[in-house]
């Protein structure tokens, strides 16, 4: 999935490619322009996504009640849910053009 996103990306900007490769450019530094793209599309998607899944976690299991044993069953939903945030912001983000 992730290269097609990268084929994506360069098929849109083969015009800037070419470019870049007019006034000098290396084919390395080409590559490391589009890979630190990804990269930091994908921190940015996975830090949402975990901020937003925790907080969306401890929402959903703060009507529960917190005493006791239910508590305890509340910290373990968090998990899940965060997991689930992270990854629908990540692959959110890593098909944003």
């Amino acid at each position: 999935m992730e290269l097609l996103q990268l084929y994506t990306s360069v098929n849109e900007r083969i015009k800037e490619i070419g470019t870049m490769k007019a006034i000098g450019a290396k084919p390395w530094f080409i590559l490391s322009m589009f890979l630190s793209e990804a990269v930091l599309i994908g921190l940015i998607g996975s830090t949402l996504g975990i901020f937003t899944g925790v907080d969306v976690a401890y929402l959903l299991t703060s009507g529960f009640g917190a005493s006791g044993q239910d508590h305890q069953e509340q910290q373990l939903l968090i998990l899940p849910l965060s997991f689930f945030q992270m990854t629908f912001f990540t692959s959110g983000f890593s098909h944003y053009p």
